[in-house]
């Protein structure tokens, strides 16, 4: 079972953009922004959320992950994209913190890196992905050789 800190973060995260857009939409957001040069509150959350998951992700895993452990969290990671396609700032930012994921790829079996490759590529569209993805994708490809 995925731990319950990560799914703490991630939640957190969801919940403090919903409610900096929910401010931003009242305070004009963008068209603000661009006026009077105000930065979002929304833009500092991201950095806040990448560094708590990082820590979280290098108390847990270390240098030794089972497969077993390493395909679960990434599956959480591409479900809380498909969750999350409807509200791009939170969709966009989950993707790029699965750059976690990269390190991590090494500990999968061939048959994991091969779901997650079907995985990814049914989650995230080949338009919609980042350079990680592209990477995350060739690196279980390799894996999944193995």
């Amino acid at each position: 079972m995925l731990n319950q800190m990560i799914v703490m973060i991630y939640e957190n995260y969801s919940e403090a953009m919903r409610k900096a857009a929910s401010e931003e939409a009242r305070h004009l957001g963008g068209l603000s922004r661009m006026l009077i040069g105000k930065r979002s509150n929304s833009e500092d959350l991201l950095p806040a959320f990448d560094a708590r998951l990082e820590a979280e992700l290098n108390i847990l895993f270390g240098l030794q992950s089972s497969s077993a452990e390493v395909r679960e969290l990434a599956d959480f990671m591409l479900d809380r994209v498909a969750e999350n396609r409807d509200e791009p700032r939170v969709k966009y930012s989950f993707m790029a913190v699965q750059r976690h994921l990269l390190p991590l790829i090494g500990c999968l079996n061939s048959a994991d890196a091969s779901l997650l490759i079907k995985k990814f590529e049914s989650t995230i569209p080949r338009q919609e992905r980042f350079p990680i993805q592209k990477k995350l994708i060739s690196s279980l490809k390799d894996q999944a050789k193995k």
